[in-house]
This record gives structure tokens, sequence and C-alpha cells, in this order.
């Protein structure tokens, strides 16, 4: 249940991969468990963590109550779940995902069996699991920024790379083609981390099929959208002088990029009601929503917008 736009009161429905039953293997302390849980209740004697393996949440909980408890467990329980909690999400990518999609939402583990430790009964509670967890999303967040802003720095030394070979060697040479087919590469690969971070690069899989979408600027300033590398639609975009590379979203090419996130334009393909393969799942849908400017998705219209009335 979600109570507002800001809070997610209780980890279940489409929440319930915040809980500790939820299903999901964790490598930790030594041991491979079946979800977090079981981790969790492994630390109370370490010498039986063991025993926890291959348990469900409910087995392992009830195993947990029968355990001797570790003379400092009171002292180090938060700092287990801690431990436990970001190995399931870090090793985890589509539960990573999951978590950092719930933006700057609170967290609250709301429960009806009167659990006001870890989560919140009736309005009290500390929250602990929850705490938690908005500590670990916000670690992910803060990584995440770092690893893009070092990737975007080393994206523009190739740039600046290949605008030298482009300058300074004759196209006729083969040292030309060599030299350029290096760069080239260099900053495909690190536009494909670079749209990881971002996640302009979807991968969805739906049954059994994977489907992965990228976007790739062409020619006449067109964003060209592939769906398992076919192209499927090209869509009006806005290229524009990178003047200020903060706000470029794409690879800059003699200068230009484009302003529009690639999600966009895939945003734009899936929720055509013309096309069959709008009908992905919310979650493809959730992961497009995730941190697009309303301005961009205004500017974005108003392009197509020009684009309908030019082929007029």
């Amino acid at each position: 249940m979600e109570t507002n736009n800001k809070t997610i009161s209780a980890f279940r429905g489409k929440y319930a991969f915040l809980s500790n039953f939820y299903e999901t293997e964790i490598y930790c302390w030594g041991f491979k468990y079946r979800n977090a849980e079981a981790a969790f209740q492994a630390m109370k004697n370490p010498l039986k963590a063991g025993m926890f393996e291959g348990l469900n949440a409910k087995e392992a909980k009830k195993l947990g109550r029968t355990v001797e408890l570790r003379k400092d467990w009171e002292k180090h329980k938060e700092g287990f779940m801690y431990t436990v909690c970001l190995a399931k999400f870090t090793q985890n990518m589509e539960l990573e995902e999951k978590l950092l999609a719930t933006g700057d939402k609170v967290l609250e583990e709301g429960n009806n069996w009167g659990d006001t430790e870890w989560g919140i009964c009736n309005g009290v509670g500390k929250n602990l699991l929850g705490n938690i967890l908005m500590r670990i999303r916000g670690e992910l967040q803060k990584c995440r920024r770092e690893k893009f802003e070092a990737e975007m720095k080393n994206l523009h030394k190739l740039h600046a790379l290949r605008d030298y070979i482009w300058g300074n060697f004759n196209k006729s040479e083969p040292i030309y083609h060599q030299l350029l087919h290096v760069a080239e590469t260099a900053i495909a690969d690190k536009l494909d981390d670079i749209a990881l971070l971002r996640g302009a690069k979807i991968i969805k899989t739906n049954k059994r099929k994977k489907y992965v979408f990228e976007v790739g600027r062409n020619c006449i300033g067109a964003a060209d959208v592939y769906l398992n590398g076919e192209l499927l639609v090209s869509l009006a975009d806005e290229v524009v002088k990178a003047t200020d590379a903060n706000v470029i979203y794409t690879d800059i090419v003699k200068g230009m990029g484009s302003r529009i996130p690639d999600a966009v334009f895939v945003k734009a393909l899936l929720y055509s009601p013309g096309d069959d393969i709008c009908h992905l799942s919310d979650k493809v849908k959730a992961v497009l929503d995730r941190d697009v400017p309303k301005e961009i998705l205004d500017e974005l219209q108003r392009n197509l917008e020009r684009s309908k009335k030019d082929g007029n």
C-alpha cells in the first residue's frame, strides 16, 4: 500500500521486493541464502549460520528464535541488517534498479503484527529496516552520480582525441582509418557504460524474449530507435551546439549533441497507441519514467508537433 506520492507505507504488492521475506539469492557470511531474512537470522549465532541455507523466510525466522543469541547481538544487529540488505540489492541488478526507482520516497515497513522496531505499526515505530533501505538507496544514488561524472570526463577526452584525428591526419592514409576505428570503438564502449548508468539502454525480458532498446542520432538530426539492433522508427530530435556538456545527454559529434535523453524517445515508442510493442510491462515504463525532467518531455512534444507541421 502506498498512502501518498511521498511514502511507501508497506512492503507488499509491487513493493514486496523491499521485504526481507522476498525470495532472492544472497551470498553472505560465506553461505548462499534464499532471502535476506535467512541471512539476517543466521547472524544470531555464527556457529549455526550454515543451518539457515535453503530455508524460506518463515522457516529462517522460526529457527532464529531457537538458536542461542550471540552476546553482542543487540549492539550489532542493525549493522548485520545493513550488511544483508546491501548484499541483497548490490548482488541483484534488477532489485537495485527497483530500489533506485523509488526515488526519494520515504520507505516504511508498515505492519499489523506489532513490529515497532524494524517497522511501523499503527503509526508507531522506529522503522529501522526502512531507514536502512533509504540509506542504501542514497549510497547507490551517490555512487552512480560519481561513476557517471567520471565516465563523462573520459568520454570528453575520447571525443577530443577523435576530433584531433579528424583534423590532423590525411583521410587517404591507412593510419587515419586505423586510429579512427580505435577511437570510435572506445567511444562506443564508453557510451555503453554511460547508457547503463543513465538507464538509456533499456533491456527487457518478456515471455522469454529479450528486448534491447537503444537510440542513435542520425545525420539529419533525428533520433533512431532500435529494438534488438533493428531500426523501428525515427523521431524528431533537436541537435544543438554542446556549449554546456552537462546538459547534453548523447554522444557529442563535431561539437553537437542532443539535450533530450534516449529514454524519452523509447518512451515515445512504447506509449505509441499505434504500435504493438507498446504493450510491454509497467516495469519498463517505470524505468523510462525515472529522472526524465518535465521540460525535456515538453521539448520532445514541441519537436514532434513541429515535425508534423513541416511534413504537411
